[in-house]
């Protein structure tokens, strides 16, 4: 049915129909873009956690605000080596990571920054005290920078 399908287009576009040709053209990005979606959906899909990344990933989201000083740049690249999570797309990477601590929109890309080694008392950060920002910055919806930023 679809080679039947293809060769009636492409019969069509031999004898320069307009109307065809625009709608071969939208067929063509239809496709492409449901290709992309795919491919997404079937790297989301790809990420198996097991018993050590799973572990990582729960003390991560523990130490919410770093209070603990369990998150740390280290945990942090461990968890995006292990699970291949460079250009994973930003909701994906959510979801391993949690909810960020603040979220930041510069020059058409998303930095979502999670705090580590922060100074508290009883579960609070100090609010003179230093603050280290772990940086992750998305374009296009992907990840493509991290950066680890102590003041």
């Amino acid at each position: 049915m679809a080679i039947q399908l293809i060769e009636y287009m492409m019969r069509m576009v031999m004898k320069r129909n307009k109307h065809l040709n625009t709608f071969l053209v939208q067929c063509l990005f239809i496709s492409l873009f449901s290709c992309t979606s795919n491919a997404n959906n079937q790297k989301a899909a790809s990420i198996k956690l097991d018993k050590e990344n799973s572990e990582l990933i729960q003390q991560w989201k523990q130490d919410s605000l770093g209070c603990e000083n369990i998150r740390s740049k280290v945990l942090a690249e461990k968890i995006i080596i292990n699970l291949k999570l460079e250009n994973t797309p930003k909701d994906n990477f959510i979801k391993i990571f949690g909810t960020p601590n603040v979220v930041r929109n510069y020059e058409g890309k998303i930095i979502l920054c999670y705090y580590f080694n922060s100074s508290c008392v009883d579960g609070s950060m100090l609010k003179d005290a230093d603050t280290c920002l772990a940086e992750f910055t998305f374009k296009n919806g992907s990840l493509i920078q991290r950066n680890y930023i102590c003041n």
